[in-house]
């Protein structure tokens, strides 16, 4: 890696729109550091990375747990040295009717979609703020931040509180 190659994390980025951001900011020269709690894809992703000599790194985490977005950032810096672009984008999708909804459904929307992104900005800030250099702090929150869709309450209040 060159010393004056960037770095960016995304969590959520074993599959999907986290691993697409991925793949864009490695093509841009990135280092990128992958963040998921599916362990298994995510080694498969960063091989994808590897096997295109793009600088990578994998951390298995848990985005709800404030001490393992702590982590991604540490992990981050051991193995590159910096953070310039924290991406909050892991989520989960909860479709139910509003009169279903139970205390655990909204404790694990609310605790992916919300809590994650107050964790990862408090631990992404923190580092950039000890770099002296600034950086990018990026709230992924979709057209439910805007709107709210019948069967996704819960999940559109999520990403409404995203926003705010």
């Amino acid at each position: 890696m060159s010393h004056h190659q960037k770095v960016a994390v995304i969590t959520g980025s074993a599959d999907g729109l986290g691993k697409g951001i991925a793949e864009r900011l490695a093509a841009d020269g990135f280092a990128i550091v992958l963040s998921d709690i599916n362990a298994d894809k995510l080694a498969e992703t960063e091989q994808e990375f590897s096997a295109r000599g793009q600088a990578v790194s994998r951390f298995v985490g848990n985005v709800a747990k404030r001490e393992d977005q702590f982590a991604l950032v540490q992990h981050a810096v051991a193995a590159f040295g910096r953070v310039d672009v924290f991406i909050n984008n892991a989520g989960i999708e909860d479709v139910m009717p509003l009169e279903n909804v139970r205390p655990a459904d909204l404790e694990k929307v609310f605790a992916v979609n919300v809590y994650s992104v107050v964790y990862g900005t408090q631990a992404a800030a923190e580092q950039m703020k000890k770099q002296g250099s600034g950086g990018k702090i990026i709230n992924a929150a979709s057209i439910a931040a805007h709107e709210s869709y019948e069967l996704l309450g819960v999940y559109c209040a999520s990403k409404h509180a995203v926003r705010s």
